[in-house]
């Protein structure tokens, strides 16, 4: 409604139910309706990115070439060749077969664990960076129920760390650590992360 208030097509995107007009998930394909025009764009899996997330942002991104006039073989190629923006749950390569991601633009800790959330398990995860003064106890339960080892690194580090161990005193118990300088947390992760 607020969107109608400053013209042009609204075209609305919904991942869950399918709307009469707009984008929605049919058969596994991102399809749309506009006017009088419709039809399939791409298949969710031909997505290189991981997360519900990323899927809203592709179809919100299909929608906009729609009404800018794309075609769909156009708005597909794109969907299938976009493989994401440098530092959000960039895929970095794999590590004696070891998966490696590289979220570092997630800053605070909801979209941190929104990206734990999308990621295969088992998962060992390199936390820190600058200290925000951020309430970190949420963050420090998710962790400790979702992941496999925390590596602790930066200015927050330590009090993500002791987050973590106040937490894990509960019952839940990844393997948790501290290194100040950044190279020795991924050191510490990647021996922690061998098979």
């Amino acid at each position: 409604k607020r969107a109608a208030r400053f013209g042009g097509d609204i075209l609305p995107f919904d991942t869950a139910r399918g709307a009469d007009s707009g984008l929605r998930i049919e058969e596994g394909w991102v399809s749309y309706r506009h006017k009088t025009e419709g039809g399939r764009l791409f298949p969710v899996t031909d997505l290189k990115l991981h997360g519900k997330f990323n899927l809203e942002n592709a179809m919100a991104a299909a929608g906009a070439a729609v009404l800018e006039g794309c075609s769909p073989t156009a708005i597909r190629r794109a969907a299938q060749s976009f493989s994401g923006l440098p530092h959000r749950l960039q895929t970095v390569g794999k590590w004696r077969e070891v998966s490696v991601y590289n979220d570092s633009k997630s800053t605070n800790p909801a979209s941190t664990l929104r990206a734990v959330e999308v990621m295969p398990s088992p998962l060992l995860v390199i936390v820190g960076g600058s200290d925000k003064n951020l309430e970190l106890s949420e963050l420090a339960r998710e962790l400790c129920a979702r992941v496999k080892a925390v590596i602790c690194y930066g200015e927050v580090g330590n009090r993500i760390f002791r987050a973590l161990a106040e937490t894990r005193d509960t019952g839940t118990a990844p393997l948790i650590s501290w290194d100040k300088p950044f190279t020795k947390a991924v050191g510490r992760a990647l021996s922690m992360a061998a098979p």
